[in-house]
């Protein structure tokens, strides 16, 4: 039987066509040659890109409303991106290109009207910080991308996903990029999840859930729901854990995320994790903590859902007694800011306020007991703070490095404890006074170290803080 091969070319013919394409290119390329990367050839890669974002940005603004006017500038702004390409394979170099100033140009083209631009930029990002880059000069990609940061590159990054049309391929391609470049970030520096949750999380989650925010506190709570009853399995699930609680603290800064967690009963699901002792309570402490500010409802269902109990153990140090020291001094200040939150936020008439002011009365004082020791420790310590910043710095020292310093050092927690002491003086119980006015003189203090303390952080808040 024959086979009729009209249609098919052979393998002559085949090679006789490679053969002519390769000729071809080699024609098309003439005698253009590949340009060593070089710390000069960075620096004109940085300035022609520089260069023609201006050129694009002028001609944009000039000629509003007929994209054919600055078309061609756009090209070219778009192939200067593209060029920047050859850096990524010289990662050693990035030092130059962060002298040139490209990070911030790359930064401010994250907000491009055009989006196609806005992917060139990410898809650059992606290989500029990738895996490659980082194995093979690592200081310099460090270095890289804290300039990219300085230069406001997360919060760029947020606007800009949340512009993306992922049905469209080109953007679903950005989508991609942009996801290759928070990893990128995470992964080199740890430390950096909280600040790229803080400005990414909302997409992130939505993304998965294929929900906005409050689709985002439910699917989060569901699935930190399981570790209410047991502990996470090894290294790989704890990190899960920790990074399910790090997203939802990064949505609760949200006023409404705030609120969606307490629709969604997160609060009655905190307290069952600090209720159950899991490695972790702290977690969770520090979620209600987030959820409680400036949120009377999350403040409120904490005290009608029997949350008191457990937090009390974390403000009187029992439940995180074996813990590492860090972690017991956050579970801590945790603890000192959410009484203190609910003190302030809950309305003195109401009975959740007058069931938190009890604690106080409860086993002959104690808590009154430990709240004045805890403000006594972080007297002692902010005062200590202060005094090797002067003996670095001199008897005059900058306020703002003074400030920080006292920050460093418990200067918050205080001023939550010095709050929580006006509040239970407030209430006008005859015990807790006697106790507080007890304690302090006990130190040679008197109410007015309670008052100073709390002028300095209505100060610091300034009229709105009033």
């Amino acid at each position: 039987m024959e086979v009729d091969d009209g249609d098919a070319p052979s393998a002559s013919r085949r090679a006789l066509n490679a053969e002519e394409l390769l000729e071809e290119a080699e024609r098309e390329a003439g005698d253009v040659q590949l340009e060593a990367v070089d710390p000069r050839a960075v620096r004109r890669l940085a300035g022609a890109l520089s260069k023609k974002a201006s050129v694009n940005l002028e001609q944009r603004t000039r000629h509003a409303g007929e994209p054919s006017r600055f078309l061609e500038s756009e090209i070219e702004l778009d192939e200067a991106i593209n060029a920047l390409q050859a850096v990524a394979a010289a990662p050693e170099l990035y030092p130059v290109l962060v002298e040139a100033g490209a990070p911030e140009t790359l930064v401010s083209l994250l907000s491009h009207d055009n989006a196609d631009v806005a992917g060139s930029v990410l898809e650059l990002l992606a290989e500029l910080v990738g895996e490659d880059a980082a194995e093979e000069a690592l200081d310099p990609t460090l270095a890289l991308v804290a300039a990219l940061e300085a230069a406001g590159l997360l919060s760029a990054l947020g606007q800009r996903l949340t512009s993306l049309d992922e049905r469209v391929p080109e953007e679903a391609a950005a989508a991609r990029a942009a996801l290759n470049v928070l990893q990128a970030l995470v992964e080199l520096d740890p430390a950096a999840s909280p600040r790229v949750l803080g400005a990414t999380g909302a997409w992130l989650l939505g993304r998965l859930t294929g929900a906005g925010e409050a689709g985002a506190v439910d699917a989060l709570l569901r699935a930190i729901s399981p570790y209410r009853k047991r502990d996470a399995a090894d290294a790989d699930e704890r990190e899960y854990v920790e990074s399910l609680f790090a997203a939802l603290c990064a949505l609760l800064i949200e006023p409404a995320a705030r609120r969606d967690f307490v629709e969604a009963e997160g609060v009655e699901l905190m307290v069952l994790v600090l209720k159950g002792r899991r490695p972790c309570r702290l977690a969770a402490l520090r979620a209600l903590d987030f959820a409680a500010t400036e949120c009377p409802e999350a403040a409120a269902r904490l005290v009608a859902r029997g949350g008191l109990g457990a937090l009390f153990g974390a403000f009187m140090g029992r439940v995180g007694a074996r813990g590492r020291r860090e972690e017991r001094e956050e579970e801590e200040a945790r603890a000192v800011s959410l009484v203190c939150t609910l003190l302030c936020l809950l309305p003195p008439a109401e009975p959740a306020f007058a069931r938190v002011a009890a604690k106080f009365v409860e086993a002959e004082h104690e808590k009154v007991d430990r709240l004045m020791e805890v403000l006594f420790r972080h007297e002692a310590r902010v005062q200590a703070g202060e005094a090797r910043l002067v003996a670095r710095e001199g008897a005059d020292p900058d306020p703002d490095a003074l400030l920080l310093a006292r920050l460093d050092a418990g200067l918050f927690t205080l001023q939550q404890c010095a709050l929580i002491a006006g509040a239970l003086w407030r209430v006008g119980d005859a015990g807790i006074r006697r106790r507080i006015l007890t304690l302090l003189h006990q130190r040679a203090r008197a109410l007015s170290t309670l008052r100073d303390v709390i002028l300095g952080r209505l100060e610091a808040l300034g009229d709105d803080g009033g």
